[in-house]
């Protein structure tokens, strides 16, 4: 981890003043009268005319004397200046490869490059000497990626710190949800155990619900024969008492609405008293943590 950063400090180290002397020599930096000047040749130019105010005065064709007096000539020094003030931070930016080539500590020298920085867009677009053009705002853009960088090069173990824990966190909880949420099968013994002693505690109840279900049903299952074999009878003309056979259907068929709702009222009860002892007993699994939908699928 500590060979990988250290790469890449020097990469990023060597990375920013490359790019930032690429735009300085190839993309032009000012737009002065009518013409567009990258910083070097702008430089260049003013050296060999003399001096600004000589410089200024052959561009806009302007006598000498009349120079000093040009609004346009007070706004163009303080943005010159600022020119050499970019030559030093790339100047610094260099300087600032040994300490990274060491592996010290360059927080104080980005601090103090992206200061003066920011002081020369600031002078350059306040006073308008000049138009700055693609490769001063490029500059700048460097030079803030720069610092973002750095920054967070310098804080990234502390973020990478941050993010196992929110990643063992956000692991934990869906483990957590993933267990609420399975059927049987995935808890521990205890689990089982409590479900087992629940069902022996409820026995008497589970013996009732089945017994009377078995009753009720073997009891129209039985009406319901002797309708069936009563009807066949007739259809077949078999010689049968007509007269018993039309009094027991008739008996049946009378007989049948009063079990009917006798049967529905019992098992009515039955259900009620089933759900809510089921729903008395099943708070302790509630209390163990299983979850509503789980706890459904268990009774079902």
């Amino acid at each position: 981890m500590k060979t990988k950063m250290k790469t890449e400090r020097i990469l990023l180290g060597l990375f920013t003043p490359l790019a930032l002397l690429g735009v300085i020599y190839f993309l032009p930096w000012a737009d002065l009268g009518g013409r567009y000047w990258t910083l070097p040749v702008f430089l260049r130019a003013v050296r060999e005319a003399g001096g600004l105010d000589q410089f200024y005065a052959g561009l806009f064709h302007m006598s000498p004397a009349k120079v000093n007096t040009d609004q346009g000539y007070a706004s163009l020094v303080p943005g010159y200046y600022m020119m050499y003030l970019t030559v030093g931070i790339l100047a610094g930016y260099f300087i600032r490869i040994i300490p990274a080539l060491l592996g010290k500590s360059v927080r104080g020298i980005t601090r103090l490059l992206v200061g003066a920085g920011i002081l020369m867009m600031v002078v350059s677009v306040s006073f308008q000497g000049y138009q700055p053009w693609f490769g001063f705002f490029l500059a700048m853009v460097i030079v803030l990626a720069d610092t973002m960088l750095w920054m967070y090069m310098r804080n990234r173990r502390a973020l990478k710190q941050q993010k196992d824990d929110l990643d063992r966190k956000e692991a934990e909880r869906r483990s957590e949800v993933r267990r609420r949420t399975a059927m049987p099968g995935r808890y521990d013994r205890e689990f089982y155990r409590v479900i087992w002693k629940n069902f022996r505690y409820n026995r008497r109840s589970f013996r009732l619900f089945l017994t009377a279900g078995t009753m009720i049903a073997s009891l129209f299952y039985s009406i319901f024969g002797v309708l069936a074999l009563n009807r066949a009878d007739r259809k077949a003309g078999a010689a049968y008492d007509e007269y018993y056979s039309a009094v027991t259907g008739e008996s049946f068929q009378r007989i049948l609405p009063v079990l009917a709702l006798f049967s529905l009222v019992v098992m009515t009860l039955i259900l009620t008293h089933y759900i809510r002892t089921r729903m008395s007993n099943y708070s302790v699994f509630v209390s163990l943590g299983v979850r509503m939908s789980t706890l459904r699928r268990v009774i079902g």
